[in-house]
């Protein structure tokens, strides 16, 4: 049960008070969206996600970028866990960018930062059913999201590359083969691109 808490309720024309995610951008009465305050929202941006998520640094060794995004940048790593090491894939904002002076290069890598913070919610939904998501959808890992300057996200790694390559590559194929790949777990086989 939510708390009610004048600072995450707002109220609607009717009078009526519904809960705000402390994430979310509410609307204005011209219904043009409104930034939340930027303190809070900067505390937000480096909240940890739960124990359940939340990643040590040392935990994390980055052995090399293999792709780029539009606002990240990916990385092959190895989580270093009890049960041995776990090879993943690491997506961080990207850290190098063409902005000139350092007003601007902060401000591009917090709004790197907000649309990792934003994909991070989205796989922690997803994957917060019974079932702990879909076995063809990428998991979630874990992340880092109290240290700003290590803010990432860990997803499993897939040797295979990413998606959107695989079906470039195969675009200009008139014959599409079906080239599965799959991974044996307790429930059996997950087929996986």
């Amino acid at each position: 049960m939510i708390e009610e808490d004048s600072e995450h309720f707002t109220d609607d024309n009717d009078g009526a008070r519904y809960y705000a995610e402390p994430y979310d951008k509410l609307l204005n009465d011209d219904n043009v969206y409104e930034e939340l305050d930027p303190l809070f929202q900067d505390r937000l941006d480096y909240e940890a996600i739960g124990e359940k998520y939340e990643i040590k640094r040392d935990q994390l060794t980055i052995i090399k970028l293999i792709n780029r995004g539009y606002y990240s940048d990916i990385h092959m790593g190895m989580l270093s866990l009890s049960s041995g090491s776990v090879t993943v894939a690491v997506k961080m904002p990207q850290l190098y960018t063409d902005t000139i002076n350092a007003t601007e290069r902060e401000d591009t890598l917090r709004r790197q930062r907000r649309a990792l913070r934003d994909e991070l919610n989205i796989f922690v939904h997803l994957q917060s059913s019974s079932a702990g998501g879909h076995e063809n959808v990428l998991k979630l890992i874990g992340a880092i999201t109290t240290i700003k300057n290590d803010f990432c996200l860990l997803t499993e790694y897939c040797d295979r590359g990413s998606m959107d390559c695989f079906l470039q590559t195969k675009r200009g194929n008139s014959k599409f083969e079906d080239e599965l790949i799959y991974e044996t777990n307790r429930s059996g086989e997950v087929w996986k691109v």
